[in-house]
């Protein structure tokens, strides 16, 4: 198990190898600048046209002076392309040194690093195309190109690259594999369209939490209700009120405690629990009522 982890996690050659393409061509960028590599490359396609639409022109001259037409044709183009080449290699290198020596250096050579890593990735599209095309099976490639990590970024670049390729210039297993490989995009895209609109029209109902507003159920003794009594409206609060050299003690009403009725007898007589907590309430009423004028007739005879 530890094994298959480390392998999935594991780079090999192929991966190395197109790692230390992109960093060389990101720190060479980053060191010539952005101006400098833009340049260099508009010089080298420029002479690239001039070698092919200035051969017709320079074509006569190379035969008079080399008698094998061959030779002559490729002398020609080639003679063609350095030329170019080198006048336009001068004005990048004179442009470059300006921009170098200025204030946005900086930024050149930031944009140059990006630049680097974008011609490096295009550089290893161009390779996996071109081994694509020597290996057409994928069963019959290598591991090392099978199971790179690279692999499926360098997938999408190669078929980035092919969908710029005229398809008069691809055989026809290239374009049926690319007719695919749209099919499957398309199909792709068109499952993520369907999921969004899914969730825009039919939005998640989250369940709002309500409280609770029921009353908890008495707590039961022995299988029958608890009746728990409440002090009645009438009665009087404990007094304290200072005399003439003496205080009176605070009254402390005699608070009801009621006991609990065995299981049997709730059981058997249930209406007559009721009927004795409403008489026992009732005299507890009168106590208190009684306390409270012996407490007024005590405060009365402390104030005379």
């Amino acid at each position: 198990m530890t094994d298959n982890k480390m392998d999935s996690l594991s780079i090999n050659v192929f991966d190395m190898v197109a790692l230390a393409v992109l960093l060389l061509s990101a720190v060479l960028a980053f060191f010539r600048g952005f101006v400098h590599e833009v340049l260099s490359i508009t010089a080298w396609v420029g002479a690239a046209l001039s070698a092919l639409y200035g051969f017709p022109y320079a074509r006569p001259k190379a035969h008079e002076l080399i008698p094998i037409p061959m030779v002559a044709d490729v002398a020609a183009a080639v003679a063609v392309f350095l030329v170019v080449l080198l006048i336009l290699s001068m004005v990048t290198r004179t442009i470059s040194k300006q921009v170098q020596g200025s204030a946005l250096n900086s930024v050149d050579r930031s944009l140059g690093f990006l630049f680097g890593l974008v011609r490096g990735a295009v550089v290893l599209s161009i390779a996996y195309v071109v081994l694509s095309w020597v290996i057409p099976d994928p069963a019959a490639r290598p591991d090392w190109m099978r199971y790179a990590k690279s692999g499926p970024l360098l997938e999408s670049g190669a078929n980035l690259l092919r969908s710029m390729v005229p398809p008069s210039l691809l055989s026809e297993e290239e374009r049926a594999r690319m007719a695919t490989v749209e099919a499957q995009e398309r199909a792709r895209q068109a499952v993520e369209l369907k999921q969004t609109y899914d969730r825009l029209t039919q939005p998640r109902v989250e369940n709002l939490s309500r409280p609770d507003t029921t009353q908890p159920a008495p707590a039961t003794v022995g299988g029958s209700a608890t009746i728990t009594s409440t002090p009645p409206a009438n009665s009087v609060p404990a007094l304290t009120v200072q005399g003439q050299g003496a205080a009176a003690s605070p009254v402390t009403p005699a608070s009801p405690t009621a006991s609990a009725p065995s299981p049997t007898s709730s059981a058997a007589r249930p209406a007559s629990a009721t009927t004795n907590g409403a008489s026992s309430s009732q005299k507890n009423g009168s106590s208190y009522d009684a306390n409270a004028r012996q407490s007024l007739d005590s405060l009365i005879q402390n104030q005379q």
